[in-house]
């Protein structure tokens, strides 16, 4: 009796782990849906230069992306007209989102697919359900001499968490 009920038990753990791993899995598609609909919410504040908004979609514990260290957004703050002050990363301010649309590829991938796409490897404060946005690629048919962003800002990293989307990145 008692080796059924470990059998049972094993069974019951092995079943748990794959509909977990499994659920994940199924629910990137869905991610990145949602992901691309709140990344264009934040190219959004750019042509509007609405920097305050940019600052609520903020993760409260962002991740520098080049160190790929913490940073806390209280932090940030404390640097609030600095960052401002760089907003947005367009510069020419007669281009619109709907230029942005025209010009670039706006695309999202998860953490996999980001990784094996770019060659970088992301640390451990990444979750494998990240979204990655780029959007500083140019469609076909465009160039250089139509370049009206700045890249740094068109790419970074979403997170959802309690039904919640936050920028998780900052360059």
């Amino acid at each position: 009796m008692k080796t059924f009920q470990n059998l049972l038990i094993l069974v019951c753990l092995v079943l748990v782990a794959c509909t977990s791993s499994k659920k994940t899995t199924e629910d990137i598609p869905t991610l990145k849906k949602e992901a691309k609909i709140f990344s264009m919410k934040i190219i959004e504040t750019y042509f509007a230069s609405d920097c305050d908004t940019y600052i609520k979609l903020l993760d409260e514990n962002l991740i520098v992306f080049e160190a790929q260290k913490p940073l806390e957004k209280e932090k940030l703050l404390k640097k609030k007209e600095d960052l401002c002050s760089r907003f947005p990363p367009v510069y020419d301010d007669t281009k619109t989102i709907q230029d942005y649309l025209r010009i670039y590829k706006t695309e999202v991938f998860s953490k996999k697919e980001f990784e094996a796409l770019s060659g970088i490897k992301l640390s451990s404060a990444f979750k494998e359900t990240d979204i990655a946005f780029v959007g500083s690629q140019f469609k076909d048919g465009y160039t250089k001499a139509d370049n009206f962003i700045l890249d740094d800002g068109f790419w970074f990293i979403v997170r959802k968490e309690n039904k919640k989307w936050t920028l998780k990145t900052i360059k």
